[in-house]
Order: structure tokens, then C-alpha cells, then sequence
């Protein structure tokens, strides 16, 4: 690493989903060409703007394989998930229709509404509607307290049922959307080649696999997947204070192998840091962040970071480092130097380090050591676990410094 170290982070997730129990096959013989379509939309909103569509019903028993035959779906996914940029539009309202005229068959309004993580939570509140022809619908992970019908209340084509959330087995807020014949056999509403013929929507929602954005900004300090998933406000300004800056984006239809690229540019135009990576594999929900520490006082100005694939510019903004009224005389910042030999990891500083924290994460995030110790010297060597081969990214921290830097292990 060069001067003044900086660093990148990256996660990739899948929207978690749910099936209901008593399924027993996808219905693949059962045809909706055979029928006029019928559906509306079940969310209200601008497709591709206010929500996207993240994964599919999964027609292959073996591997996956949306209607389409692509990857927008994950094993044994049931249903269709309409989701949304962030839980700050969650928080907004974003409303839940019936597709079609019916009766409600079931209502659960009162379970937390904020999950973050993936669990044993099932379909959280929802709502289920039975139509005529033997079809139910569900609409599930909504937010607690929203439902606008009770049991028994028959319902019209559009008319708002509740609200979108992430109660239950979900990560983000999206509306988990199931359509079933008498009970028991599972019905993808859309039409495709590995699909079923014929659609049951009155206006099908165009298939999306190419490359999109949904959000990006930049920060005045270190986010986690939390954070971006609140849709955190942008800083006016980077200050005196802040000793971080980072650069975050969201978006879908990362395809295996595409590699990210995130480049600083200080007010010179110079290229002062950039990171990238490749993707393991097809990701169509994806946040990827990248943070520099504050540079000297000397460059503070316009600022300009930019966002690449495949080394094709995607997104870029520019930002404001905040200037000191008078420059003082600044001390000079310790310099740390990493290196990994034989499952070790070896910190060398040209000051003494005494208290050290330390952390490894994997590319997708996770965070695979982490530790916090004593010592009185310029170098330590830490024994790390037993890691299996990739990319890895240490944050060191001490009395004398910091540092974060990326090492491969074959």
C-alpha cells in the first residue's frame, strides 16, 4: 500500500424469502394461457424506480433457474419479491394491493417489522386472499399494524391491504408475493420460456437482467450493511473532524466475473486511491463501499470518486473536504506495514504499538478474526486461523496508527 493507507470494503446478499410448509410441487403443467389474465400489480409504485423485482420463482429441483432461465431466483425460492431501495422508503409507506377480486382468508398484523438478517421467522404479517377459480395469494413480510382488512372482507383488484415491511425470514423490505391453486400447488404468475405459458398479469412486468444502479452516496464515517440499508444522509461537507470518508453503492445485475472498481480522485485530478474486484457469481441486490482515511490538510478541496464495471464508468459525484482556517504544524503519522508469511501476520510500526485491535473480514463482509491485545514493540507477529484460499482485508488499529490492506491467500 501507498502513502496515507486507505481501504475497501464489499458485501453481497440475497433478499431472504420464505415457502409455506404444505406445498407439495411447482406446478409446471398447469397453464395460465388457457385463461385471460387477471392480476394487477400487487405493490404500488414505479417498477424499476421505487421497487425491483430481485427473485423469482425457482423452476429447477436441482440448481435454480427462473421463468426466463436465468439466475434471478435463489433454491427453492416460491414466490416473487418486490423490493424496495431501502428501509427509509419502508418507513415512507409503501402500499400492498389485492390482485384481484376475493375474499381474506388470513391475517397476521402484529410481529416485528425490522429484520435485518435471515431466521426461522416464515412469512412474518401477511395476508391471504382466496380468488375464484380455486387461486390463493399471499402478501407477506408486511409491517406490523398496517393491515387494512380483517377476515372475511372481500376485496377489489387495487385496493390497498397493507403495507411493505421485512417481518419474518427477510433481510430488506420487500413484499414476498405467492400465488397458489386450491391451496397446495404452487403457480408462477409470470410467462417464459422455462416457465408457464401464458401470464396471469394484466400487465406483466418487463424482465430485467442487465446492469442497473439504485443508490450511492458518500459519508463522513465507516458504514456497516446496516447503515447503507437506512439510506444514511449525505454530509455536506467533509470537516476538521471526520476521519473517514467513504463512497457506497447499491445496485443489481452484477454478473459473475464483472469486476467493481472504486477510484479517489483528489482536487488535482490525481488518482489518490482506487480498489476493485470481481464478483464470485450472479448478485441482483448488491451494496459495495470503498473508504480513504481524511488526507492532509493540503488537499482538502474538490474531491471527485468514481464508480467503474469493467472498466466502464458508471457513477461518479463529487464532494468537499473541508479546509482548516489556519495551517499548524501537523505531526508526523506512524507508518504500519503488514505481512502474512505461513498463517501469520506480521505488524511492524515505526513506533512502539501497545494496545492493538485487530480484524479480518472475508470480500463478502464477514468478519472471520477479530482480536484485542498488549504489547510493547515495533513488531508483532499474530497467529491467524486456518483460512481457506481468497481475498482478505485486515483493519489493524493502534496507539501509534492505523492501517486496513487486502492480502490473497491461495
Amino acid at each position: 500500500m501507498s502513502k496515507n493507507l486507505k481501504a475497501a470494503i464489499l458485501l453481497n446478499f440475497r433478499i431472504a424469502g420464505f415457502a409455506i410448509p404444505i406445498i407439495t410441487a411447482l406446478i409446471s403443467s398447469f397453464s395460465a394461457s388457457a385463461q385471460n389474465p387477471r392480476f394487477v400489480l400487487p405493490i404500488e409504485g414505479a417498477y424499476m424506480k421505487d421497487y425491483v423485482i430481485v427473485n423469482y420463482v425457482d423452476w429447477d429441483t436441482l440448481g435454480i433457474k427462473d421463468y426466463q432461465c436465468g439466475s434471478k431466483t435463489y433454491d427453492g425460492h416460491q414466490g416473487t419479491d418486490f423490493t424496495l431501495r431501502s428501509f427509509k422508503q419502508m418507513d415512507s409507506g409503501v402500499f400492498v394491493v389485492a390482485v384481484d377480486t376475493g375474499e381474506v382468508f388470513f391475517v397476521i398484523d402484529s410481529l416485528f417489522d425490522r429484520n435485518k438478517v435471515t431466521n426461522a421467522g416464515g412469512l412474518g404479517n401477511y395476508i391471504g386472499i382466496s380468488h375464484s377459480g380455486k387461486l390463493q395469494t399471499y402478501y407477506a413480510h408486511l409491517k406490523r399494524g398496517s393491515a387494512l382488512v380483517e377476515l372475511d372482507d372481500f376485496v377489489l383488484p387495487g385496493q390497498r391491504i397493507g403495507q411493505v415491511a421485512s417481518s419474518g425470514n427477510s433481510t430488506d423490505p420487500h413484499l414476498h408475493f405467492e400465488l397458489y391453486y386450491d391451496s397446495l400447488v404452487l403457480i408462477d404468475p409470470f410467462a417464459g420460456p422455462c416457465g408457464n405459458p401464458g401470464t396471469y398479469w394484466f400487465n406483466p412486468l418487463a424482465y430485467v437482467d442487465s446492469f442497473g444502479i439504485i443508490d450511492y452516496g458518500v459519508l463522513n464515517f465507516l458504514p456497516t450493511l446496516d447503515t447503507l440499508r437506512e439510506r444514511p444522509p449525505q454530509p455536506p461537507i467533509i470537516s476538521l473532524h471526520d476521519d473517514t470518508i467513504a463512497f457506497w453503492i447499491h445496485q443489481y445485475g452484477i454478473r459473475a466475473g464483472d469486476t467493481s472498481r472504486i477510484e479517489w480522485f483528489d482536487p488535482k485530478g490525481n488518482s489518490w486511491f482506487d480498489f476493485s474486484t470481481p464478483a464470485a457469481q450472479d448478485w441482483w441486490y448488491y451494496y459495495w463501499w470503498s473508504y480513504i482515511t481524511r488526507p492532509p490538510d493540503s488537499l482538502s478541496g474538490t474531491w471527485r470518486v468514481v464508480y467503474s464495471l469493467n472498466n466502464q464508468e458508471k457513477a461518479s459525484m463529487n464532494f468537499e473536504i473541508e479546509a482548516p482556517a489556519s495551517i499548524g504544524k501537523n505531526a508526523t503519522p506512524s507508518a504500519i506495514n503488514l505481512v502474512f508469511l505461513k498463517n501469520h501476520l506480521h505488524i511492524r510500526s515505526d513506533k512502539n504499538m501497545k494496545r492493538i485491535n485487530m480484524s479480518l473480514h472475508n470480500v463478502n463482509g464477514q468478519t472471520v478474526f477479530k482480536d484485542s491485545f498488549y504489547a510493547d514493540a515495533m513488531e508483532i507477529s499474530v497467529p491467524l486461523p486456518l483460512l481457506s484460499s481468497g481475498i482478505y482485508i485486515v483493519d489493524i488499529v493502534t496507539d501509534s496508527g492505523a492501517l486496513q490492506q487486502k492480502f490473497l491467500i491461495d
